[in-house]
């Protein structure tokens, strides 16, 4: 489940909301292409939930069983989100970064997610 600190990573306060409420849009960039107005919502099912790109240069992608890393960076003076995604073998660097920081969490259905 992202956290309020992920939302908060995002732009957003961490503030206690109805479910079905969108936040606010998130510019991202990916694979070389701008995504604009990429809607980030408090979901039905108590998560915050990204509406991620369903395509780059490279054309259509699949996030399934993918690492995915946002790097905050400054684009056209705004605030943006470089979208990567990172190949298995970076896996246990990027977690063992998240452990130290403590900033290592699951979802209930097992996914994890950190911040680094």
């Amino acid at each position: 489940m992202m956290r309020p600190l992920t939302r908060v990573f995002f732009g957003y306060q961490p503030l206690a909301i109805p479910r079905k409420t969108q936040l606010g849009s998130v510019l991202i960039r990916f694979d070389g292409t701008i995504h604009a107005n990429r809607t980030l919502e408090f979901a039905h099912n108590s998560m915050d939930r990204l509406n991620l790109p369903t395509s780059g240069a490279s054309g259509a992608v699949r996030y399934d069983g993918k690492i995915l890393r946002f790097t905050k960076i400054a684009l056209g003076g705004k605030v943006a989100y470089e979208l990567s995604i990172i190949a298995k073998r970076e896996r246990n660097s990027l977690k063992a970064a998240s452990r130290r920081l403590d900033l290592s969490f699951t979802m209930p259905g097992g996914r994890a997610f950190g911040f680094n």
